[in-house]
């Protein structure tokens, strides 16, 4: 892996048409791709367990590998994305009204997916991220101090967060990590190290063989009931899978992975929102209520004879196949002709309070998602959530 560009000057602005990672973009893109299979299930009401009080299979696998697995990989490259805007230069007005951009769309999306975490990103946004950007760094030794306190105060919210049983918990913790992790440049640290991909791949087997160890010595129902446990669990499995990504993304199936996943990554937040709808309205027209496993009264059906809770959780999966698809080709097809997806437009537009340029130019070309080797110097954008 190779650094094509040098960090640009911090402007406070996120224009530059290459100020993107596209390799970044791909574990946002495959994190949303774990968040829309988290979603379906409460979207839909689908059921949990059976009329025998037997947890249903595509529930328990989706417990075990998908469910506080992905969210914590969301928060931290929420984090992330404000730590290089931070070292980009951007102001605490700036980054005041980001937050309150995402806390009115939040807002919007609790009266759909009740749950939702976009608006609980914005509170701790504005809490946290917010206030740690007046921090000094102007000089190498403020930078230290700064960053050792971030470092610490992450480590200590997120052990707090995984006591406290996980969720919504842990996201400062992340917050706050991620931001040290962008703000230092880690993501272009990794792209510039020829050994980074093999530390990786080593890290995913450690990662993996302590989950298999956790996994032979507790059952499914302890993974479920002890929310320290699966909270802690759903961070050993968040880290392999991202370092079992990043190892991918160091092999010639970089291309690949990164034409697949980079442009739902970029329009992350249209993409999260979209999902909703198109669940809602595919719920609605099948059934004529909000939900496949909703009673006639429009409330959640709280159990199901076995086949018939199989047969929902296998219709609602192959849905959540053919949003995946129908987002792919959208994202990539919007982002041949423009710079970044609407509802991202919107929100640049908010933060650096005036109009941002949409429609690509050629000068502008590059910036599409084609798995080069390489990544371009810097990502200004913050990814959305579950």
């Amino acid at each position: 892996m190779d650094l094509r560009q040098p960090a640009p000057a911090p402007t406070g602005r996120d224009d530059s048409p290459t100020a993107r990672l596209d390799g970044l973009d791909a574990i946002r893109g495959f994190a949303l791709v774990g968040i829309l299979l988290v979603n379906i299930g409460p979207l839909l009401h689908l059921p949990v367990i059976d009329t025998s009080g037997t947890v249903l299979p595509a529930y328990g696998w989706l417990q075990d590998f998908v469910q506080n697995r992905f969210f914590p990989i969301f928060s931290l490259l929420f984090g992330v994305g404000f730590g290089i805007m931070w070292r980009r230069g951007y102001t605490g007005a700036q980054l005041l009204r980001r937050m309150l951009f995402l806390a009115v769309l939040g807002s919007v999306h609790q009266l759909f997916q009740p749950g939702e975490a976009l608006l609980p990103y914005a509170l701790d946004g504005l809490v946290l991220l917010v206030p740690i950007s007046r921090l000094p760094r102007a000089t190498a030794r403020a930078r230290t101090w700064t960053d050792g306190c971030l470092g610490l105060a992450g480590v200590f919210l997120l052990v707090a967060g995984v006591f406290l049983g996980g969720g919504l918990a842990l996201i400062p913790g992340l917050f706050l990590l991620g931001a040290l992790a962008g703000v230092r440049g880690l993501a272009q640290r990794i792209e510039a190290c020829p050994r980074a991909g093999w530390t990786a791949g080593s890290t995913a087997i450690v990662g993996a063989s302590l989950t298999l160890l956790v996994f032979a010595q507790t059952t499914a129902l302890e993974r479920l009931a002890d929310t320290r446990l699966s909270a802690g669990l759903g961070l050993l499995m968040a880290a392999t899978y991202v370092a079992a990504f990043i190892f991918l993304l160091s092999t010639p199936v970089r291309r690949p992975l990164v034409a697949v996943f980079a442009p739902l990554g970029r329009m992350a937040c249209t993409n999260y929102l979209s999902a909703t709808l198109l669940i809602l309205l595919f719920s609605l027209a099948f059934t004529g209520e909000f939900g496949i496993g909703a009673s006639s009264a429009g409330r959640p059906a709280e159990q199901m004879s076995a086949a018939a809770g199989t047969v929902a959780w296998r219709v609602a999966l192959l849905f959540a196949g053919v949003v995946f698809l129908a987002q792919w080709a959208w994202s990539t097809a919007w982002l041949r002709r423009f710079r970044m997806g609407p509802v991202e437009y919107l929100w640049r537009w908010c933060t650096g309070w005036r109009r941002p340029q949409l429609r690509r130019t050629t000068s502008t070309a590059a910036e599409v998602p084609a798995g080069r080797a390489g990544m371009s110097a810097a990502v200004p954008v913050t990814g959305s959530t579950s």
